[in-house]
């Protein structure tokens, strides 16, 4: 089985090829488990299911705008504020005139020449509003009314002048204490915006058409179901078959919870009625659905096409292992990394491709020793000439040695992998010291070439 931490690297060599052809992965309960202790809280899924839906349909209808609402329940509260203000007013307008109708009894009474048997039913009238809202006036009492403060009456009433003076003395008294309330009409903020809601409102659209469900009918679509608390319980092979949102609700044709493709989101302007898009996923041997965060299947998944890529080699008689984060395939010449160009021989029908490269490798390795003690040879040539002791006859060898040295260079890049285009992949089979140890050797050449103009 081809671990994780392999995967990531080595495709990142196989990029080119694997982007047109990885659509599955392996998922497995242990990957998942390593890789969500790593990457906290970093996916989600939720189920999905394939489900007979009722689908709505819709009519056009007019309904009132939301503009219209917003500003006509406004307009509502304040007509029932300012209801209740009047309402309030009143009741206290009509209990101030009741109140004040004491003092124009009283003045009654007084500006009155009837006899007092006569006129007496004023100050009656007026004393039972004093008591019916809990005043301490005495206005008037006898025998059979208030007559608790009837001798305090009686005391008034037989001398004319000292009844006269207490009555103005209460008449002013209550004048003095009773005030008529405010009409809120012509203070209140409520009135106000009252005005300004009713002229403003009457301005604003009002009516505007809008898609009513009318019926319905049933189709297969596919719903959103509860989030998976726990990720390792999920293994097979997936695929990733493509982005969509879920519908916030019942609209333009989808239902609410159904999972609709992001294009079709996109090509009827439903983005608005929808949720940001994720990655719906397919078992494909079961056809089980999860809907969420696609880095779950690119994270924690196993790429199929590698997996089956190294079946196919270990059909073809090469072992293969993993180490550390390569793929390394024994040959009978020694081991290689598996690299891009080895994955696109084999899956192109040339297997033997792996034994040339292992065989290049081999003689590369050979070619770098060979050039060593030429190296040291060309260095001592271009020792002597620094220092001016180089004979003709030192100067012909070094010729020489030049010529011996260019060929093996051509021999180590006529070998067969390390073309210029190829080099990169090829150098990952070769020893670090080894690359940098011919290349020393290429520069050493390179500069006695251009000393003697060769």
């Amino acid at each position: 089985m081809v671990i994780k931490s392999v995967l990531i690297v080595v495709l990142i060599f196989l990029s080119a090829t694997l982007k047109s052809q990885t659509k599955e992965y392996l998922i497995t309960p242990e990957t998942t488990a390593e890789i969500i202790v790593k990457y906290k809280n970093a996916f989600w899924l939720r189920d999905a299911d394939r489900k007979t839906i009722d689908f709505p349909i819709y009519d056009t209808t007019y309904v009132e705008t939301e503009h219209y609402l917003k500003y006509a329940d406004k307009l509502d509260t304040l007509i029932k504020d300012s209801t209740s203000l009047m309402n309030d007013y009143v009741l206290k307008k009509s209990v101030f005139e009741e109140q004040m109708s004491m003092v124009s009894l009283i003045d009654n009474f007084l500006n009155s020449n009837a006899k007092f048997k006569e006129k007496k039913q004023y100050l009656l009238k007026a004393q039972e509003i004093s008591i019916k809202y809990k005043y301490d006036n005495l206005i008037y009492a006898d025998k059979t009314f208030n007559s608790a403060r009837k001798s305090e009456f009686f005391l008034l009433k037989i001398d004319q002048d000292k009844l006269r003076s207490h009555l103005i003395k209460q008449r002013n008294e209550l004048t003095r204490n009773l005030h008529e309330p405010r009409n809120p009409y012509g203070y209140n903020y409520k009135y106000s915006e009252l005005y300004k809601i009713r002229k403003y409102i009457s301005g604003i659209q009002k009516l505007e058409q809008k898609l009513t469900q009318v019926s319905s009918y049933q189709a297969e679509g596919i719903i959103i179901g509860s989030e998976i608390e726990n990720l390792t319980k999920i293994e097979g092979i997936y695929r990733v078959i493509g982005e969509y949102k879920i519908m916030k609700y019942s609209y333009g044709g989808y239902a609410k919870n159904q999972l609709v493709l992001d294009s079709i989101i996109s090509q009827r302007k439903l983005r608005k009625h929808a949720s940001s898009k994720e990655a719906l996923i397919e078992e494909i041997n079961t056809g089980k659905l999860y809907y969420g965060t696609d880095r779950f299947i690119y994270n924690c998944g196993t790429d199929m096409t590698l997996i089956r890529f190294i079946e196919k080699l270990n059909k073809l008689g090469f072992k293969t292992v993993n180490n550390g984060d390569k793929i390394i395939i024994t040959t009978s010449k020694g081991q290689l990394v598996l690299t891009h160009d080895i994955y696109e021989n084999v899956n192109e029908g040339n297997p033997n491709y792996i034994n040339e490269i292992a065989s290049s490798v081999q003689q590369f390795n050979s070619l770098v020793s060979q050039a060593k003690p030429l190296q040291d040879k060309l260095v001592n040539h271009f020792n002597a000439y620094q220092h001016a002791t180089l004979s003709s006859t030192r100067l012909n060898q070094w010729k020489s040695d030049v010529s011996k040295a260019q060929k093996l260079y051509e021999k180590a890049y006529s070998l067969k992998g390390r073309e210029f285009k190829n080099i990169e992949n090829f150098q990952k089979q070769i020893e670090i010291s080894k690359i940098k140890q011919f290349n020393e050797f290429t520069e050493v050449l390179r500069g006695s070439k251009v000393i003697l103009g060769m």
